[in-house]
């Protein structure tokens, strides 16, 4: 049971209570505008700045199968380039067109 003493300290304290709400959310917004400030000025440091590049085993990795891979792709050629020369000329069909070279074009 609220007695009339009550309400009369809540009725002070309401004007207390108030303001402190008012100045914690004051308080968020501004803390999260300092953060974006914040964020904001370490991008644009970023973008300025030069960054040294990480070195990792990865490249090297890459590196190696590169390596390997343009040495066993020589062979694959060689072994393609002897397939080729295997196939007789009788077997490859030229297209040719009758029209090339005898129609010029001066529309533009």
């Amino acid at each position: 049971m609220i007695k009339p003493i009550d309400i009369q300290t809540i009725f002070l304290k309401m004007n207390e209570v108030g303001k402190e709400q008012n100045q914690q959310k004051e308080l968020a917004a501004m803390q999260q505008s300092q953060e974006a400030k914040n964020q904001i000025q370490k991008e644009i440091m970023g973008d300025h700045s030069v960054n040294q590049a990480r070195q990792d085993g990865e490249s090297e990795k890459i590196k190696d199968k590169e390596s390997e891979a343009s040495a066993g792709g020589q062979e694959k050629e060689n072994k393609e380039r002897k397939n080729k020369e295997k196939v007789p000329e009788e077997e490859l069909v030229k297209a040719e067109d009758p029209d090339l070279g005898q129609h010029i074009d001066i529309t533009g």
